[in-house]
């Protein structure tokens, strides 16, 4: 049986990730007997990935959440993984039972923690509630008006609180102002224009060099001039020469240096070097995000008929959340960047010869594993691939991400 699984970060009030959300399914038939439903089936599949994946590599030593009905409580599922590294997350449908009450108790007195999916105000179950360490508030469900309330009732009654389904900026700002704890949503690849901001310069420097390496053939002339106006990154070129290049001494001009690294190394370390620099001051995962998409788009192109096509696509996976990072609409960035037509539109959603790959890294990103596989159909793209492909693209991107806050 194939297994699928991806991870949706929770954050703090201080936009630090502190857990995952684990989003799963599985896509052949069922073997589970009648007993249980699909909904419980596929959560023991999960505690089978989550156990064969490997919790470093997803959770990298962060909490889990994973969400768990009836059947599951009762069959005593959540016993198998860590009270150190997984939240029981409790489905609204969970009815307290004398059963499910002592067995909640006795989870709790293994040190596991206790969260509340989809909470509403008018949620029936006070057992359940008492219980519980974690209420997750859907921002979706509840009425704007009854939230201020929800919030104070939870912190009467001494609960964490996270705000979920928080997709806008606005919405992430709305939530710490109520003061709730935790925030879980995508309101980072889609965010709500409050203002208009103006970019500092030197962001503009560096998408200038950005769109100019994604030419057949780059300007070196024009690239240099620019670097030369920028003396961080300057720096940063010439400490990059010196590291990968120790028996060079001298290095004569930011042009030498270029041509010393080559265009290979120069484009894919730049890259890594822009998204760096614009997403200062923005939460840590959408630095991850953008990094991690663009190792996944790669995965994905390599393994497709798109083989041909790598640059373009992890130029696409790179820049699918500058929206986000310049809290501009991506129409008003990108007119100026002289990107290839089909970078510019994918990335605007038009139909383009890449559309259907970046749907489909979207559509896996949010665990909507029917979606993608049909996307998969679309582009012959063997679906049973994705688990390594995404894996693989993770660890990539933490590993590189912990560099460049080293750098």
């Amino acid at each position: 049986m194939d297994n699928y699984i991806a991870r949706q970060p929770i954050f703090d009030k201080h936009s630090h990730t502190i857990a995952y959300e684990l989003l799963y399914r599985h896509t052949n038939a069922n073997y589970f007997d009648g007993r249980i439903d699909d909904s419980a089936a596929t959560s023991i599949v999960l505690v089978n990935s989550y156990l064969n994946f490997g919790l470093k590599l997803i959770s990298e030593h962060k909490l889990c959440f994973i969400n768990f009905n009836a059947d599951l409580i009762l069959q005593d599922i959540p016993l198998l993984l860590s009270p150190e590294q997984t939240v029981i997350e409790l489905l609204e449908t969970v009815q307290p039972t004398s059963e499910i009450l002592e067995k909640l108790i006795q989870l709790k007195s293994k040190g596991y923690l206790l969260a509340l999916d989809d909470y509403t105000f008018d949620y029936p179950y006070k057992e359940i509630f008492d219980l519980c360490d974690i209420i997750k508030v859907d921002f979706l469900l509840n009425p704007k008006d009854k939230l201020s309330s929800i919030r104070t009732h939870l912190k009467e009654n001494h609960k964490l609180i996270l705000a979920e389904k928080v997709e806008t900026e606005l919405d992430f700002e709305y939530a710490a102002k109520l003061g709730f704890d935790y925030f879980q949503g995508y309101y980072f690849s889609h965010p709500i224009m409050l203002k208009k901001k103006k970019m500092n310069p030197l962001y503009q420097n560096y998408l200038l060099i950005l769109a100019e390496m994604q030419k057949e053939e780059p300007n070196y002339n024009t690239v240099s001039r620019i670097i030369e106006t920028d003396i961080s990154l300057t720096y940063r070129l010439l400490k990059l020469v010196n590291s990968s290049y120790s028996l060079v001494s001298d290095v004569k001009s930011v042009k030498h240096a270029l041509a010393l690294l080559g265009i290979n190394h120069f484009n894919k370390w730049f890259t890594l070097a822009t998204i760096n620099q614009l997403s200062q001051n923005k939460p840590d995962e959408l630095v991850k995000t953008s990094i991690f998409r663009m190792k996944f788009m790669e995965n994905l192109g390599q393994s497709s008929r798109f083989h041909s096509h790598l640059s373009s696509l992890r130029m696409i996976g790179v820049l699918s959340v500058l929206d986000a990072i310049l809290e501009q609409p991506m129409e008003e960035l990108l007119i100026d960047l002289s990107l290839a037509e089909n970078i510019k539109n994918t990335l605007l959603l038009k139909e383009t010869p890449f559309s259907d790959l970046f749907n489909l890294m979207l559509a896996y990103e949010k665990a909507e594993f029917e979606s993608a596989q049909e996307l998969c159909k679309k582009i012959d793209l063997d679906f049973s691939l994705f688990p390594d492909l995404y894996l693989n693209a993770i660890s990539w991107a933490d590993e590189l991400f912990d560099y460049l806050n080293q750098e």
